[in-house]
C-alpha cells in the first residue's frame, strides 16, 4: 500500500547505495532526499523535516553515531534508522544511546527495509493506517515479523516488537526470556507474549533444555542467526 507525500532521507558515502535506497523507495512511491555527508544529513533534517531517516554507520568525518546524535538533537521525534555491516553489542548500544531506533544490517533486503520504515512511520505517526475495512489480501504478508502492524494483532506494538527483535539479532546463544525481559528492559510477562508471537511467525527458534528435575526451561534464538 503507497504512502504519498512521504520524505526518506537516506545518509551514505556510497552513491551505489544510495540509488538503491531511491530505487526501493521510489517503488512505494516515497521521495527521497540523499548525501553523502553528515554535516549536510543534519541541515537537510532542519529544513526539510523528513518523515525518516536512514542513516549509515561508517561516514567519512562524521561518523554514524555522532550522525545519529546530531539528528536527534535537531528533531527529537523523527525515527531514525541505521544501516550497518555491523552486528556486535557495543555498536547497537552506542547507537541506541545516540537516538537511534532501529537497525538494517547491510546487504540490505529491500522488503525487510520497507516493512521496518512502515513501522516506524505508523509509529511516529506519519503515515496513515490501514482502514479497518481493508480486505484481507491488503493485509501485510506473515512470516516477517516487523510487518505486522497493531492494528491486526492485538496485544503487539510495532515499537515494543522493534524493540526485542532487534535485541535478539545480536545475541547468538539461546537465551532464557528472563535474560530477554531484562535485555529489552520489559516485563517478563510482556517478553513472553511477544517471544510467543515471533515463534508463531517462524522469526524465532524455541529450544527446550533438560535439567535434572523439573519442567523443562525454554531458551529462544533468532532464526536468521542459526
Amino acid at each position: 500500500m503507497n504512502q504519498p507525500n512521504i520524505t526518506v532521507l537516506a545518509v551514505d558515502d556510497s552513491q551505489d547505495i544510495l540509488f538503491a535506497l531511491s530505487a526501493i523507495c521510489e517503488l512505494e512511491g516515497w521521495r527521497t532526499l540523499t548525501t553523502t555527508e553528515g554535516s549536510e544529513a543534519i541541515e537537510l533534517v532542519r529544513q526539510s523535516r523528513p518523515d525518516i531517516v536512514l542513516v549509515d554507520y561508517h561516514m567519512p568525518r562524521m561518523d554514524g553515531i555522532e550522525v545519529v546524535r546530531n539528528i536527534r538533537a535537531a528533531d527529537p521525534a523523527v525515527p531514525i534508522v541505521v544501516l550497518t555491516i555491523e552486528s556486535s553489542r557495543a555498536v547497537a548500544d552506542s547507537f541506541l544511546a545516540a537516538g537511534a531506533d532501529d537497525f538494517a544490517l547491510k546487504p540490505i533486503k529491500p522488503i525487510d527495509l520497507i516493512s521496518r520504515i512502515r513501522v516506524h512511520l505508523r509509529a511516529a505517526g506519519r503515515a496513515a493506517a490501514p482502514a479497518a475495512s481493508a480486505e484481507k489480501g491488503d493485509q501485510p504478508a506473515r512470516g516477517n515479523a516487523l510487518a505486522v502492524p497493531d492494528e491486526y494483532v492485538k496485544g503487539i506494538s510495532p515499537l515494543t516488537l522493534s524493540i526485542i527483535c532487534n535485541f535478539l539479532r545480536f545475541q547468538k546463544e539461546f537465551l532464557t526470556i528472563n535474560e530477554i525481559s531484562t535485555g529489552c528492559g520489559v516485563a517478563y510477562q510482556t517478553a513472553y507474549r511477544y517471544l510467543t508471537y515471533l515463534v508463531g511467525e517462524g522469526s524465532v527458534s524455541v529450544h527446550s533444555e533438560y535439567g535434572r528435575q523439573g519442567r523443562p526451561k525454554q531458551k529462544y534464538r533468532w532464526r536468521e542467526n542459526e
